[in-house]
């Protein structure tokens, strides 16, 4: 709801207080008033971008509760794996980086969202993806989402 007048008759109707129709014209001329049109204008701006503040966290919530698992390595021979971010219905993803392959000889290639390499050491290895979606501010803190990676 974007109209202000609309606005300010559903939260009378809402909060018990319903604009009669013998007072009809009290009513407009009251939601013509240029402070109460500004007070309503305010109100639903501030609805919008607590919507929209929501709709990222609950966003990011998911892409970090959504289960992920890429293939075991082997020491000493050539591994790679891709992270589809389309197939995961991570699109909306606009940033992201891989921290925690250097340290058993991998890389990650963003561009074509492959990690590749020769694994050095063996163990469980906890990968940290750092990303940002879509509507996050560009300073924003990096959200981050722990991929686990098992090297034998």
């Amino acid at each position: 709801m974007s109209d202000p007048k609309q606005y300010i008759k559903s939260l009378f109707n809402f909060k018990g207080v319903p604009v009669a129709s013998n007072r009809a014209a009290l009513f407009e001329k009251f939601v013509s008033e240029e402070i109460n049109l500004q007070a309503a204008s305010q109100i639903l701006e501030n609805q919008k971008m607590l919507t929209e503040k929501w709709r990222i966290k609950n966003r990011i919530a998911d892409i970090q509760q959504q289960p992920l698992s890429i293939p075991n390595g082997t020491v000493g021979k050539a591994y790679q794996a891709t992270i589809d971010f389309v197939k995961l219905k991570w699109n909306d993803i606009i940033f992201s980086e891989l921290e925690g392959l250097e340290q058993v000889g991998l890389t990650y290639d963003n561009e074509n969202e492959t990690i590749s390499g020769i694994p050095t050491q063996s163990g469980d290895v906890k990968i940290i993806l750092r990303f940002r979606i879509d509507g996050e501010p560009e300073d924003s803190t990096l959200n981050e989402k722990i991929i686990p990676l098992i090297i034998n």
